[in-house]
């Protein structure tokens, strides 16, 4: 990925080490953080998917409907944000939790008639630009967000 400048990034990396003392889960959602990432259970098996498009398996069509569709915001207004914040592991201070340059998005902010901020850590990034790539996921997927039932 073009970072500018001519130079160029992994997407996404997973670096740091885990406390085995942690439970599963705990561990699990931490590694996620790197890559924006969700994890799916499916017929006995684990799925990691990392944050980004991926072209869909199948198409659906009217003909595979029981019934009404309903479509719903995945979040409600006010948990709606329109910037986010946070902390990486900072490998020049010694990889302590360091901030990383806010993303904010000012159109949203004029919608909701203000800032309002969300709060992420990042402890297996590594990487300033990575977190803002990172956090930008965070924050278009919570304004893109949405819930189809399709029964």
């Amino acid at each position: 990925m073009d970072v500018g400048g001519g130079s160029t990034q992994k997407r996404y990396t997973c670096d740091g080490t885990v406390d085995l003392g942690q439970t599963p889960e705990t561990i699990m959602n931490s590694l996620l953080t790197a890559g924006a990432g969700m994890i799916v259970y499916s017929q006995g098996v684990y799925k990691l998917y990392a944050g980004a498009y991926r072209i869909p398996a199948f198409t659906l069509t009217e003909s595979d409907l029981r019934g009404p569709i309903k479509v719903r915001p995945d979040l409600s207004f006010r948990d709606l944000f329109n910037g986010v914040k946070g902390v990486f592991s900072d490998p020049s201070k010694l990889w302590q939790p360091t901030d990383f340059p806010a993303v904010r998005n000012s159109t949203y902010a004029a919608k909701d008639g203000g800032e309002v901020m969300r709060d992420i850590q990042l402890p297996f990034t590594t990487d300033s630009v990575r977190a803002q790539r990172i956090a930008k996921i965070h924050l278009e997927k919570s304004r893109q967000g949405i819930t189809v039932d399709y029964p």
